[in-house]
């Protein structure tokens, strides 16, 4: 495609979004784009019903440079399908863009001009969005100021609203920016958004770091999926019996992971996979080391009472289907910590003081763990003959991100 005609933008901004009738039409845009397409079109055979305009464009029409600059129209459908016309510098596009160079290459060996008598014609790619307009279509759901935001940047035309930005809007933005492989145009702006959301990167709301992180190769987000490896609930289903969904909550409320990666979905997986099971598997152990065939105590009365009450306090805390019927956990890892914390065992030694046994040592490390954690996730050493005394280390509770 030609675009030797092209001129190049200025710094000025200029970018204008007319109101849109209820037939999706803007009016008042009308005279001006007439005689912007009789400029830019080469020729009047291209008019009317070839164009698919029928003398005016339908949809959102927003202006990334002025009306004397812009040598083409991107067209855009939003997920309701309404159509948005992006008018932009072809040039621009293919310099910061190498998604859109591709799109636009595509496109010209599609959809060839014919400029007849005219010479030097600067192209405009109009889209009415009947079957086999001539347009640039971009297959892209992204909301209307995400896109021209986007454009604005590429364009140089951004203005001091990105500055205030909500931390939403800049992870769609990152997004945009990774669709359209734009790294370089964005460099100035991530180190402003980077810098004035990182303090809020653990909050509640602010999930999507995750996301952000990726794309611009933040990679201390660690500790952040740690946190939601802890304290998201879990549960996978199938909204509207159509395919499988991935649903996080947090505190009660939803985390949207749409912007999530598939990396990073089964990286949380994983994590809270391993968390749970360091958990449940201690639990586990403190079950069978109390099995009464196991001797662990020469009064048989010590170990009853042990095993009994360490059953009763399962059953209490609504963790028996999980424990031994395997149903999934789809609660946090942080509430499954708290009811193991609470379940509780009795020995002897609840009944007569001076009674001493390897049971007491268990239930202690038992509860030890359940309070600090630890990184062997283990509370029986089966080899020692007994259970090993209680040691917690700043190291080990850093290992396990202070939960589990």
């Amino acid at each position: 495609m030609d675009n030797s005609a092209a001129t190049t933008p200025t710094c000025e901004a200029a970018s204008m979004t007319p109101s849109v009738s209820e037939d999706g039409t803007a009016p008042e845009m009308t005279e001006e784009l007439d005689k912007d397409l009789g400029r830019l079109l080469p020729g009047p055979t291209l008019r009317g019903s070839q164009l698919g305009l029928d003398g005016k464009l339908k949809g959102e029409l927003i202006y990334i440079t002025t009306s004397q600059e812009f040598d083409m129209v991107l067209c855009n459908h939003d997920s309701k399908g309404k159509a948005r016309h992006f008018f932009v510098s072809s040039e621009v596009l293919r310099l910061s863009s190498p998604r859109i160079d591709r799109e636009l290459v595509l496109h010209a060996g599609k959809w060839r001009f014919q400029p007849g008598k005219v010479g030097e014609i600067r192209k405009v790619y109009i889209c009415g969005c009947p079957e086999h307009s001539r347009a640039v279509h971009l297959c892209d759901y992204s909301d209307t100021d995400t896109l021209r935001r986007l454009f604005q940047i590429l364009h140089g035309r951004s203005d001091t609203s990105l500055l205030h930005l909500d931390f939403h809007s800049v992870a769609r933005i990152a997004v945009a920016c990774e669709r359209y492989e734009c790294y370089q145009a964005f460099l100035p702006w991530k180190h402003i958004w980077v810098e004035k959301y990182w303090k809020n990167m653990l909050e509640p709301g602010y999930e999507d770091w995750i996301r952000i992180g990726e794309i611009f190769e933040v990679w201390e987000t660690d500790e952040l999926m740690g946190v939601l490896a802890n304290e998201c609930a879990y549960n996978y289903s199938h909204r509207n019996g159509v395919c499988g969904t991935h649903v996080l909550t947090r505190g009660g409320k939803e985390v949207p992971t749409n912007l999530w990666s598939q990396l990073s979905i089964l990286d949380f997986i994983e994590r809270r996979k391993n968390k749970i099971g360091r958990l449940i598997r201690v639990l586990k152990e403190l079950m069978e080391a109390l099995d009464p065939g196991n001797d662990i105590c020469s009064l048989s009365l010590c170990v009853s009472l042990a095993y009994g009450s360490l059953i009763r306090s399962i059953k209490q805390e609504g963790l028996w289907a999980f424990v031994e019927l395997g149903e999934p956990w789809v609660s946090s890892a942080t509430e499954l910590k708290e009811k193991l914390g609470r379940v509780k065992l009795h020995t002897y030694r609840d009944c007569e003081g001076t009674h001493n046994c390897p049971i007491t040592l268990l239930k202690e490390k038992y509860e030890a763990y359940m309070k600090w954690g630890y990184a062997s996730g283990t509370i029986v050493n089966w080899k020692s003959g007994g259970a090993p005394s209680v040691v917690v280390s700043s190291v080990a509770l850093q290992s396990n991100g202070g939960c589990c």
